[in-house]
């Protein structure tokens, strides 16, 4: 992405892609299915859905007089503006969006939205983050969140990444956790949000409940709630769920606190994705059916020489270094490149 008129269409896509799953995401057919999915799989591109996807997501909470006299202020303004070169492409494409994000940022402003640092952890780094009410939420690696919460209100966005949080009890207080177009509802409890750079997001439970609820744009009403128990999971997306609410061993989920991922019957490319998350080097496969082999096992996340040789131990597959990173191969291949 090198100049500001490539990131102005990226927004312009990205806009259209918002529009498209909050207003009628069950109508997705699979070729747009797969459009979205060649869309987020690029970094920054992800990067601007989730953002206008979470500032569309605040405009929920206000009240219909609010949202009503905003909106009113949004097109005029936008109106004003689209003579520019840059407003004028932008508000053909995505006039709808636009409001909405007016909107948003005057809401997002209003509740000190820039007024909270965010707290964030490079590649490779954790770092535990305690609230204003006290709750404790342990980030892990290439994360992000911003406490949001005003008055009483307990609330953070969350835009990247993985963390455990350790609410406090508050029976009068919900903590809630806002992320594109859901949000995450717990009075107090321990459990783990995971967003991975497909888009999807997925909930663990460790201890007590939580209730994650899916919206739809300007609804006030969740499309799909799910109460979530210990040792419980879901797992979902923009549009809706993709993994159902299933058992699972939660403590699993939060093996990262100790720099450990063990993964079970995993594609060998799903797991060297999740130890792409903790290093800087990159790591390629040299084939499909490398990639597709389904492998169980443990391995280190602090150190990625260490976590190849142990994924030697349970695959057949070796490794080499290619420039400022790592090629895995099938076994019988080594030595022929």
């Amino acid at each position: 992405m090198s100049t500001t008129e490539d990131l102005g269409t990226v927004r312009e896509q990205a806009a259209q892609w918002v529009i498209r799953m909050t207003e009628s995401p069950d109508s997705l057919s699979a070729a747009e299915f797969d459009a979205f999915q060649a869309f987020i799989a690029e970094p920054v591109n992800a990067q601007e859905f989730h953002a206008i996807s979470n500032v569309a997501a605040l405009t929920a909470d206000l009240q219909d007089p609010d949202r009503a006299r905003l909106t009113e202020w949004a097109r005029n303004y936008t109106q004003v503006s689209s003579r520019s070169r840059v407003f004028k492409g932008m508000w053909a494409a995505a006039a709808t969006l636009l409001v909405v994000v007016f909107v948003g940022l005057f809401y997002a402003e209003q509740h000190q939205w820039f007024g909270e640092s965010p707290y964030v952890t490079r590649t490779g780094e954790m770092k535990s983050v305690t609230f204003k009410d006290g709750s404790v939420a342990f980030l892990n690696t290439k994360t992000e969140l911003r406490w949001i919460g005003t008055g009483n209100e307990r609330r953070v966005a969350f835009l990247e990444g993985e963390a455990l949080f350790e609410v406090v009890h508050d029976a009068k207080r919900p903590f809630t956790v806002v992320l594109d177009n859901s949000e995450i509802r717990v009075l107090g409890t321990r459990f783990n949000v995971y967003r991975k750079p497909s888009g999807e997001t997925t909930v663990t439970t460790i201890e007590g409940a939580v209730e994650v609820r899916g919206y739809a744009k300007g609804s006030a009403t969740p499309v799909w709630s799910r109460a979530i128990h210990a040792n419980e999971e879901i797992g979902y997306r923009p549009m809706g769920l993709v993994n159902e609410l299933h058992a699972t061993q939660a403590q699993e989920a939060v093996l990262w606190r100790s720099s450990v991922y063990r993964f079970h019957d995993q594609r060998i490319e799903d797991v060297l994705n999740e130890l792409g998350r903790y290093t800087e080097q990159p790591i390629a496969i040299s084939d499909p059916v490398t990639a597709n082999t389904l492998v169980t096992g443990t391995f280190p996340t602090s150190d990625a020489t260490d976590a190849l040789n142990m994924l030697k131990t349970v695959a057949p597959i070796e490794w080499r270094r290619k420039g400022g990173g790592f090629v895995v191969e099938a076994r019988s291949q080594q030595g022929q490149n």
